[in-house]
């Protein structure tokens, strides 16, 4: 389904959320779009042929014209789906929000006034809260690694190669320059777990990265995202992620940072590990 024509004046802000199964939470999600400080955004929502009654929820918002809503009629994927969304995008700043993810409410206010500030930075970043199914917090104020700031962008890539993991956070608490993150192509479909990652390393070689201090969003886990083999699997590709982008970023594959960051993505492996059987356990009882 085609998305709706638009209103003739761009907003500054557009909050893409690509939507698949995501009945049970996505109306959370979209609340706390509608209860940004920050006003002068538009919501595209883009749903990936949900087979529950996702497009059922979010059409309850199609009369609002701050928002608009297209479906596809086949699955294509999150990569193709967090692409088509952001290329419907019309504002200067672009946030992909996931369909079970929240922003806090000066999200939005705080990332464009730092990238209205600082010509230089191409994505602005923030720490946030770990949620399980329920809401409830598990791990509080996650994420940037001691970064603050207005942060150069090869400083930052070499960052998350230590990091070994994704220190910026899921793009919920990122805001994008929206012309550079289609200048370097969007999202690449050869990474799952890490898609999110490249595209900021990708976007991050042609500017700076500003670190919000300040917690402005919850990213949403939940028991049946885990198994051992999709454990295996992130980590393998985490591994390679850092190896590649130590390369590109002028260190040693073998070197100490592309060592400390696949060490400590197989340390963080076992701590997420331990975290889901948590759940798991806490969801049988």
């Amino acid at each position: 389904m085609p998305a709706p024509p638009h209103p003739p004046v761009a907003p500054t802000v557009s909050v893409c959320v690509p939507v698949y199964n995501a009945s049970r939470y996505v109306d959370q999600t979209l609340a706390s779009v509608f209860a940004q400080t920050y006003d002068d955004w538009e919501l595209v929502i883009l749903d990936d042929a949900s087979r529950d009654d996702s497009w059922d929820v979010v059409q309850r918002h199609a009369g609002d014209p701050r928002v608009r809503l297209a479906r596809h009629e086949r699955n294509q994927g999150a990569a193709a789906t967090w692409n088509e969304v952001v290329g419907m995008a019309r504002g200067r700043y672009v946030k992909v929000l996931c369909s079970d993810d929240l922003l806090s409410p000066d999200s939005l206010a705080i990332h464009v006034a730092l990238l209205d500030a600082h010509p230089s930075a191409v994505l602005a970043a923030a720490r946030r809260n770990i949620i399980d199914e329920h809401g409830a917090a598990l791990i509080k104020d996650r994420g940037l690694g001691g970064l603050r700031g207005l942060v150069p962008g090869a400083e930052a890539r070499r960052a998350i190669v230590r990091a070994g993991t994704n220190p910026l956070g899921e793009p919920s608490v990122v805001l994008f320059r929206r012309a550079q993150l289609l200048a370097v192509g969007g999202f690449d479909p050869q990474w799952r777990f890490t898609i999110d990652l490249d595209a900021y390393a990708r976007v991050l070689e042609h500017g700076d990265l500003l670190a919000a201090d300040a917690t402005l969003g919850s990213f949403r886990v939940s028991p049946t995202q885990w198994s051992a083999a999709l454990e295996r699997d992130q980590r393998r590709e985490n591994h390679e992620f850092v190896s590649r982008l130590a390369v590109a970023s002028g260190l040693s594959r073998r070197g100490w940072s592309a060592r400390r960051g696949r060490a400590t993505a197989s340390a963080l492996s076992v701590g997420r590990s331990l975290v889901y059987r948590r759940l798991r356990r806490r969801a049988r009882l």
